[in-house]
């Protein structure tokens, strides 16, 4: 971490983070969003969060479409039908084009 040390966050601090992440899965939104509003990071400290922040976002993303594609799965198997391979692309396909 840019060659500094760093002293561990007690508890509450990670809980509160943790909290954020979590609310950043759930709802979405960009790196920068997480950083400056959920986080509350300005100026010169966005550089130092930007890459774990970029990372968590794109896993967020990557989530809600994972979760997306399972319901839309599950919602199919129900009514019996069992979605081919194309319509499987369709669907991720369509979801990707939401972004």
């Amino acid at each position: 971490m840019n060659g500094k040390e760093f002293v561990k966050p007690n508890a509450e601090q990670v809980a509160w983070v943790l909290k954020n992440v979590r609310e950043h899965f759930n709802e979405g939104g960009t790196s920068r969003y997480l950083i400056y509003e959920r986080l509350g990071f300005k100026g010169s400290e966005f550089q130092t969060l930007s890459q774990d922040g970029l990372a968590l976002s794109q896993m967020a993303e990557e989530f809600r479409d994972y979760e997306k594609v399972m319901s839309l799965l599950i919602e199919s198997r129900k009514n019996g039908n069992d979605l081919s391979q194309q319509e499987l692309e369709e669907v991720l396909n369509s979801i990707k084009d939401e972004v």
